[in-house]
């Protein structure tokens, strides 16, 4: 079966998470380790202690689109980025696919995947300059 094993039903409010603060950016770190399995079988385990900020997303949006509804996927994503196992492009398909397992919306899901695929774009804008 495909989708996350620990955080089936979690609550956006009390997930296991610790916020802190480094650089006056608020982060949160994971207090037990969380699997997923992908719809094509690949298991992916994001360990305690994983750091995130959870959703990346402007204030702004964050009526619509609160950055700490899908934990589970954000913690996965940036774990999976931060690691450099597989490459950006399906490290963002992955999201996509964890937050439907997530129940996440689908227009939740589209905005969200827009966003990481721009905010992978602009990364690789910035590097380009840096060379």
């Amino acid at each position: 079966m495909s989708g996350f094993r620990e955080w089936a039903n979690y609550s956006r409010y009390y997930s296991p998470k610790e916020e802190v603060k480094i650089n006056q950016h608020t982060l949160f770190i994971l207090n037990s380790s969380l699997h997923y399995c992908a719809n094509d079988g690949a298991e992916y385990k994001v360990p305690t202690k994983t750091i995130s900020d959870l959703g990346s997303i402007p204030k702004l949006l964050w009526p619509i689109l609160p950055r700490d509804e899908f934990p589970s996927s954000y913690f996965l994503h940036d774990y999976l980025c931060e690691q450099n196992w597989i490459s950006r492009i399906d490290t963002d398909k992955l999201l996509h696919e964890a937050l439907i397992h997530s129940r996440a919306s689908k227009w939740k899901v589209r905005i969200i995947y827009i966003g990481v695929r721009i905010g992978a774009w602009v990364a690789k804008v910035k590097n380009w300059y840096l060379k």
